[in-house]
């Protein structure tokens, strides 16, 4: 797992969530990294399969355009920006509500997806650059050359 805690519950989440893991035996098959600089973030990404937001709000959704830049496929929340970062089928899958077995669905399409997983992957390398310093400073400089 890589992050950690957030908003004001977010020490007591964390604490929940290492008890919860534990008691079901993953204890010892997670590596909790905590909260990265922003520097490896790249590294973890692309040493992932699939990057879960599981957000109750999410005002743009960078670490999923961060993830999705180096076409790792996501799993997130039907919720704020998630819903434009993410082209449902295509860079990721949407889940609507925060119920853990919907999220294993949407998890499994990506995990056991097999060719439909590379499309996957393709998907969310050309959503990233959406979202990427090239297409940013190319549309800047539209606006700048529209003013002039």
């Amino acid at each position: 797992m890589v992050g950690g805690p957030s908003g004001p519950a977010g020490v007591e989440e964390e604490v929940h969530i290492r008890r919860l893991a534990q008691n079901m035996g993953l204890g010892e098959g997670l590596v909790w990294c905590g909260v990265q600089p922003h520097r490896r973030l790249p590294t973890y990404y692309q040493a992932a399969d699939v990057l879960v937001v599981p957000s109750r709000s999410e005002s743009f959704g960078l670490v999923a355009a961060e993830a999705q830049g180096v076409g790792l496929p996501v799993v997130a929340a039907n919720v704020g920006g998630l819903r434009y970062v993410i082209k449902e089928g295509i860079s990721g899958f949407l889940v609507d509500g925060w119920d853990p077995p919907d999220y294993a669905k949407a998890l499994l399409k990506v995990l056991e997806g097999g060719a439909d997983r590379d499309l996957l992957v393709d998907g969310a390398l050309e959503s990233g650059r959406r979202f990427g310093w090239e297409t940013a400073t190319g549309r800047l400089m539209e606006l700048y050359r529209g003013i002039v």
